[in-house]
């Protein structure tokens, strides 16, 4: 599931401020123990007089607590997993012409410790897949 630890900001009409937020996601994929994300998560309108179009654009950075660092360094084997995507950027914009239609661009950069390859390539596959899907039921 996915919860909102700390919200600063949220604002989303406001292209100056946005929605500004601490989120932590916690995932059990097959065969592994529970994986948890802990970002901190920026979204604000595209201003459209710098030539972006109508959308949103949306900038995300892992965010280790002072917790998680102190259970590494102990070397405790615990129940879940931090895997981490280090950073992502996600940018919505209008198709002009098509009504209900966006452009999206996904870029991440994902550190997966522990999880081997072959199963870390399935996950993310599924993951996007569903990722889409998710936003697909939005509509």
């Amino acid at each position: 599931g996915r919860s909102d630890e700390l919200v600063l900001a949220n604002e989303l009409e406001n292209e100056h401020v946005g929605v500004i937020k601490v989120v932590r996601s916690r995932s059990k994929p097959p065969l592994l123990r529970i994986l948890e994300f802990v970002t901190l998560m920026h979204v604000r309108k595209l201003r459209s007089e710098d030539g972006a179009g109508k959308g949103y654009v949306m900038v995300s950075r892992d965010v280790t607590r002072p917790v998680d660092a102190e259970e590494e360094k102990k070397g405790d084997s615990p129940a879940v997993i931090r895997s981490e995507i280090l950073m992502n950027v996600t940018i919505a914009r209008e198709i002009e012409g098509y009504e209900g239609r966006c452009e999206m661009i996904n870029v991440n950069h994902v550190k997966s410790p522990m999880v081997p390859l072959m199963i870390g390539k399935k996950i993310g596959i599924a993951g996007a897949f569903n990722f889409i899907n998710d936003i697909r039921s939005l509509c």
